[in-house]
């Protein structure tokens, strides 16, 4: 009776941590969208809900897949950090309930140790494909900021080069602008001295 009490209030316990964790991240999301730690209590909802399926559906095989699950969702936060720590805890999580409360981990009291390790070992498996998945990304998404920089610093200077070029060719206009002003009026002082001329030799 106090085993079966024991694994009653530690499968109550563990119902309720989800609960408190996700109201704490909802909390944390309303009064500050940005803030650092809204990842970290996501990941740990997400970790202690999948726990907490496992426990309350006996340990079956079918509720442990879960956890690949959490490990896919928390993927998207592109932090290693959060799938080490996710997988942490599952880790600890099954070596706990296997020792000391195998019913709420396998669902039974002669589970297999060595199945145990294989889910431990495909765990291991994702959580590391994961984060090598999560590396790329992150390496993909810095050589595209690199070579986006480098674009835009092209195109800056090929604009600087067109403005240059425009403000040259402004000069120069304006300069033929003056020349031919210049000519203009040379052409009608030699119009008027050349009709002096002609009136003066009608004079003689």
């Amino acid at each position: 009776v106090g085993t079966n009490g024991t694994s009653n209030f530690l499968l109550n316990l563990l119902l309720i941590i989800p609960v408190i964790l996700f109201s704490t991240t909802i909390f944390l999301y309303i009064k500050n969208k940005s803030n650092s730690a809204i990842p970290l209590f996501m990941t740990l909802t997400l970790t202690f809900s999948s726990i907490s399926i496992i426990a309350g559906g006996d340990g079956l095989t079918e509720y442990h897949f879960s956890i690949f699950m959490v490990i896919a969702m928390i993927a998207t936060f592109q932090s290693i950090k959060m799938i080490i720590i996710s997988t942490i805890i599952f880790a600890i999580h099954h070596l706990a309930g296997f020792f000391f409360f195998p019913i709420l981990i396998c669902g039974t009291d002669d589970y297999s140790f060595g199945l145990l390790l294989v889910h431990a070992v495909f765990l291991v498996m994702t959580s590391v494909s994961t984060g090598i998945i999560i590396m790329y990304i992150k390496r993909a998404e810095s050589m595209f900021a690199i070579e986006s920089e480098k674009a835009t610093t092209k195109l800056n200077e090929l604009n600087a080069e067109i403005t240059e070029r425009a403000m040259q060719l402004n000069a120069i206009s304006q300069q033929l602008a003056v020349e031919s002003t210049t000519t203009k009026n040379s052409s009608l002082n030699i119009i008027l001295f050349t009709q002096s001329l002609c009136l003066l030799f009608l004079q003689f």
